[in-house]
C-alpha cells in the first residue's frame, strides 16, 4: 500500500509477506522482512536468530548444515551460518532454478531436468562440479535430494539413484513401474518416502532395494516431514489434515509402515520440521508457530489437558518409545499396560523390555524362554 500527503511524502507499506523458508535438521530459516532471514533452532524459539540481509526479495530458500542458499530466477546467493551471515559464493545456472538442496559442503540444484552438483564456497577449476544426468539416454531428473554420502535422485521414467559425491559411482539404483513425482528421504538417505505418477506413496530401503506400499497413504501431498526424535515417524501434510504413520523395519512381521494418527492441519500453516511430534511451521502472517501431533498428544512437553497415563503409555508404543512406555506401566502397575508393553516388545522383536517385563510381572516361562534368546545374534 502506497501513500501520498500534501507535502509531497510517499510512504509504502508492506500488507502481507510471502510466506517462504527451509529447514536441515531441527535448524529453520524463514523470511522476517523482504530484505532479510533469520535462523533459528526449533527446539529453542527464544534464543536469538542468526539474521541475514539479503540483495532482493528471493522466490525460494534452501537450508544446509553451514549454509543457507537463496535467490530468483536462474541465481542463487549462498550465505554462511556462522554469527556473520557474511555471503560465500554466488551461482548462476543455465535455466530458472526449481529446487536447491545442500550438505555440510556441496550443493545440488536442479532446474528443467537437469541437476548441478557442486561445492557451495566456490569450485575454480571444476573438479568437484557435476550436471546430471550425464548420459543422453537418461530421462530428465524429477525430483533431487543431498544427503553427507549420496546425491539421491529420481527419473520422469521411474528411476531412482544413489549416486556416490566421493567418485561419482551408483553403489544403488532401482527402477519403478511408475515414474516419479517427488522424494522425501530421512536425513541419512537410508529411508526414503517415493510418490509416484499415481500418487501412491511407498517406502523404499536402498540398503536391500525393497518398495513397501504405504496404506492410506493421501492422495494431496503438499509436503512429508520425518522426526528428528523419532527415526521411524513420518508426518505427510495434505490439504486439509495431517497424517502421521510409523516405519518398522525389525518386527515380527518384517518391514512394515503403520498410520499413527490424524490431526487437523490448520488453515494458515507452512511445516518445516517436526521433532518429537510437535510441528513447528510459519503461519500466513510470518509468526513461527507449533503444532502437537494426536498421535503425540499426551507425550508433548505440555500434554494435552486430560490425557491419562493409559493414552501416555498407548501413545509411546504406537510411535515405538517401548522405554518410556516400560516406564508409564511401572508407575501405574495395571496388567493391562504390562500385557500391552510386553507385546509390543515381543512384536518388536525387543527381548531386553520383554524380560524385563517378565520379572516385573513375574511371569517365570517367559523369563525362562526369552533368557535363552539373550546371547543368540541376530539373523536374516
Amino acid at each position: 500500500l502506497s501513500v501520498a500527503t500534501n507535502d509531497g511524502a510517499v510512504g509504502c507499506y508492506l500488507a502481507s509477506m510471502p510466506v517462504m523458508n527451509a529447514s536441515h535438521g531441527t535448524a529453520i530459516v524463514y523470511m522476517s522482512s523482504l530484505r532479510e532471514v533469520q535462523v533459528k533452532d526449533a527446539r529453542d524459539l527464544s534464543k536469538k536468530p542468526l539474521c541475514i540481509a539479503m540483495k532482493t526479495e528471493p522466490s525460494f530458500i534452501a537450508m544446509g548444515e553451514k549454509h543457507v542458499g537463496m535467490g530468483y530466477n536462474n541465481l542463487c546467493w549462498f550465505y554462511a551460518r556462522d554469527k556473520g551471515g557474511d555471503q560465500v559464493n554466488e551461482m548462476e545456472y543455465l535455466a530458472s532454478v526449481d529446487h536447491v538442496s545442500m550438505n555440510s559442503y556441496m550443493a545440488a540444484v536442479r532446474y528443467e531436468g537437469h541437476v548441478q552438483l557442486h561445492q557451495i564456497t566456490g569450485d575454480p577449476d571444476g573438479r568437484m562440479t557435476r550436471t546430471l544426468p550425464e548420459a543422453q539416454d537418461e530421462s530428465a531428473i524429477s525430483a533431487s535430494h543431498l544427503t553427507e554420502i549420496f546425491l539421491i535422485y529420481a527419473t520422469q521414467m521411474g528411476s531412482i539413484v544413489y549416486s556416490s559425491l566421493e567418485d561419482g559411482s551408483r553403489p544403488n539404483e532401482y527402477r519403478h513401474t511408475e515414474g516419479i513425482k517427488r522424494l522425501f528421504p530421512n536425513k541419512t538417505g537410508m529411508r526414503m518416502v517415493v510418490v509416484d505418477d499415481t500418487l501412491a506413496g511407498l517406502l523404499y530401503n536402498p540398503v536391500d532395494s525393497s518398495m513397501l506400499p504405504i496404506k492410506n497413504f493421501p492422495h494431496d501431498v503438499e509436503d512429508l516431514l520425518w522426526d528428528m526424535r523419532d527415526p521411524g515417524v513420518f508426518a505427510v501434510v495434505g490439504k486439509g489434515e495431517i497424517s502421521a504413520f510409523r516405519y518398522v523395519s525389525v518386527s515380527l512381521r518384517g518391514q512394515t509402515v503403520i498410520p499413527i494418527g490424524v490431526t487437523k492441519r490448520p488453515s494458515s500453516f507452512s511445516p518445516m520440521v517436526l521433532n518429537g511430534g510437535e510441528i513447528t511451521y510459519q503461519a500466513m502472517n510470518g509468526a513461527i508457530q507449533t503444532l502437537t501431533l494426536s498421535s503425540h498428544s499426551a507425550l508433548a512437553r505440555i500434554p494435552e489437558p486430560g490425557s491419562s497415563p493409559e493414552l501416555r503409555v498407548h501413545q509411546a508404543l504406537s510411535i515405538g518409545r517401548l522405554e518410556e512406555a516400560y516406564e508409564g506401566a511401572l508407575e501405574m502397575e495395571a496388567e493391562e499396560q504390562w500385557t500391552a508393553v510386553k507385546r509390543a516388545a515381543l512384536e518388536a522383536l525387543d527381548v531386553q523390555i520383554a524380560l524385563r517385563v517378565g520379572r516385573e510381572t513375574q511371569d517365570a516361562a517367559l523369563v525362562l524362554a526369552l533368557q535363552r534368546l539373550v546371547t543368540t545374534e541376530d539373523r536374516n
